[in-house]
C-alpha cells in the first residue's frame, strides 16, 4: 500500500525496486510506483510526503542521505552493493540501438563509442578540479560539493573501458526476464544481443 518513487516506469530504478520487493515476498502490485524523475522533483516528492520510499539516481540519493532524510536499504552505487542486490555485475547504462541501424551506420556507432570510452578512461584519473573544469555548470545542480560527493559514491563502479563481459550480459537478461515476463530467455541468444566490437576498437585507440 506504500508509494515508491522511481525515475520512470520501465527504467533501472523500477526494475531494482521490483527485484527488492520480490525478495521480500511482495509483488509489484503491492505498492504504487510514482514517477518522480531524477532531479529536484524527486527530492521534493519525498520531502513533501508524496512518496514513502525512493529508488533513484545520483545526486538525488546522496543529497537525501547527507540530510539524514533516508535510510539506505539497498545500494547499487558500489560494486559490493550491486553484487548483493543482483548476485554479480549488472550493467547500469550502455549504448544501444537496433541491429539494422548499427549495420547501416557503423561509423556513427564507432564515433560515439570512441567518445564514451575516451571519457571512461579519463574518469579513471580525473580529480575534483578536472571534473569542475570539464563539465557544464548544469551538471552540478547548483551544488558542486554535492556533485563531487555523489561522483565519489559511484566512482568504483564506472567501467574503465566500456567492455561488457558475458557474465554481466547474462545477469542483465536474467533480471530483465524476471521483471518482464514477455522476455523469453530460452529464445534469446545472448551473444547476439550485445557486442564488444566497437568498444574494443575504441580501447585500442586510447591504450596506446
Amino acid at each position: 500500500g506504500k508509494k515508491v518513487g522511481i525515475a520512470a516506469p520501465g527504467t533501472g530504478t523500477n526494475i531494482m525496486a521490483s527485484l527488492i520487493l520480490q525478495r521480500a515476498g511482495l509483488q509489484q502490485n503491492d505498492v504504487s510506483y510514482i514517477s518522480v524523475g531524477t532531479t529536484a522533483g524527486a527530492v521534493s516528492a519525498l520531502r513533501s510526503g508524496q512518496i514513502d520510499a525512493i529508488c533513484n539516481l545520483e545526486p538525488v540519493i546522496t543529497q537525501l542521505e547527507q540530510k539524514g532524510e533516508i535510510q539506505i536499504i539497498a545500494d547499487s552505487r558500489t560494486l559490493r552493493g550491486t553484487h548483493a542486490i543482483y548476485g554479480g555485475d549488472m550493467p547500469g547504462a550502455c549504448l544501444f540501438a537496433q541491429a539494422e541501424y548499427i549495420q547501416k551506420n557503423r561509423w556513427v556507432i564507432q564515433a560515439m563509442t570512441n567518445a564514451i570510452v575516451r571519457a571512461l578512461k579519463w574518469l579513471q584519473t580525473a580529480g575534483p578540479r578536472d571534473l569542475i573544469r570539464g563539465l557544464p555548470e548544469a551538471n552540478f545542480l547548483g551544488d558542486r560539493a554535492l556533485f563531487l560527493a555523489s561522483f565519489q559514491n559511484v566512482r568504483e563502479s564506472i567501467s574503465p573501458d566500456g567492455i561488457t563481459h558475458e557474465a554481466a550480459a547474462k545477469m542483465s537478461l536474467k533480471v530483465l526476464s524476471n521483471f518482464d515476463v514477455a522476455i523469453k530467455t530460452e529464445r534469446l541468444e545472448i551473444n547476439k544481443a550485445y557486442t564488444n566490437m566497437f568498444a574494443k576498437q575504441a580501447k585500442s585507440l586510447f591504450d596506446a
